[in-house]
């Protein structure tokens, strides 16, 4: 059986033009191991102030979103926070919605996550008090009341949905730099924003986390771009990073199969298309944090998936790389 680590081979071949020199490239071979996912810590900070009325059915759409979204995963947990809370403590505990491999569910709350996320995240709009979204989720990611929400192994998404732009005193680095170390393993994780814009401090967030965040409007809709991002990853054993730039980067130039565990089914995999609506499929992205380290590019393969895989699958990707 091959084994779950990341393989990468490269053989040396040439591909002639009909004028000039002949142009060299590489192919590397990408094994993925693909099990089913990490667990996933979802802590959704929201304002309440009078700017949020307009919103409020916006709002609860993209809740009943998250909540469509993470129920076809399982193991999550699912925290719901008001963006002027002096404390940081979690309106009504937590949701947890956990699925394991026999198809199980158990849950701490009745009805769907859909149903149930949009009434936890129903907390109106009469706050005179200022939103404080970036300092409320460093709050609650260490208040004792919490205990139980935030699993350190587990990678962490923060949701952030406001009217008005954050105003929080400390600087945004360091509120940011709280976020990211709240999981163990570096990279782990990621912050979204649904904003009424601009809003400065709110998308200096982008900045503070490249490749990690997410800045766009609130509204109807608009979480449908960025919702896929809350899904569980995953577990790959060592980065799937490519070593040399892309011949073609766009579209990349890759042939991807996937395989069973026993290899006795394979097909091949589409590249994804803008809304990923063809999954199972690929993309490739770039990931500087994980993939920029020496003699590499800062790209990285990444699989998608509709619904939580129940076996052991593989993916092999074949791509044209740069001669260095």
């Amino acid at each position: 059986m091959r084994s779950l680590l990341l393989l990468a081979t490269l053989t040396a071949c040439t591909s002639p033009e009909p004028v000039g020199e002949p142009q060299l490239f590489t192919a590397v071979d990408l094994w993925i191991a693909v099990a089913p996912p990490q667990p996933r810590d979802v802590l959704i900070v929201i304002e309440r102030s009078p700017a949020m009325e307009p919103y409020e059915a916006a709002v609860a759409q993209t809740l009943n979103t998250i909540g469509l979204e993470l129920a076809r995963w399982g193991d999550t947990h699912i925290g719901v926070v008001a963006s002027d809370s002096e404390t940081g403590e979690l309106v009504d505990g937590y949701l947890v919605d956990q699925v394991d491999l026999l198809r199980v569910r158990t849950t701490n709350y009745a009805g769907t996550l859909a149903e149930v996320l949009p009434q936890r995240g129903a907390l109106g709009h009469a706050s005179p008090a200022p939103s404080r979204p970036l300092e409320v989720a460093t709050r609650a990611l260490r208040e004792p009341a919490n205990t139980g929400f935030r699993r350190r192994s587990a990678p962490l998404a923060v949701v952030i949905l406001a009217a008005t732009d954050d105003a929080s005193t400390a600087p945004v680095a360091d509120l940011v730099q709280v976020i990211k170390e709240a999981p163990t393993r570096i990279g782990d994780a990621i912050v979204v924003i649904g904003a009424r814009l601009p809003a400065p401090r709110l998308e200096a967030v982008a900045a503070a986390m490249p490749n990690r965040a997410f800045v766009g409007r609130i509204g109807p809709g608009e979480a449908d771009v960025w919702v896929g991002t809350l899904a569980p990853r995953w577990p790959l054993i060592g980065p799937p990073c490519f070593e040399r730039p892309l011949l073609d980067g766009d579209p990349a130039n890759c042939t991807v199969t996937q395989e069973s565990e026993d290899h006795t089914d394979q097909h091949l995999l589409p590249m994804c298309d803008a809304a990923s609506t063809n999954m199972p499929c690929w993309t490739i992205r770039r990931d500087p944090q994980n993939c920029g380290y020496a003699n590499t590019s800062d790209l990285t393969f990444e699989a998608h998936y509709r619904e939580r895989p129940d076996r052991l699958l593989y993916v092999h990707a074949q791509c044209a790389t740069a001669q260095p």
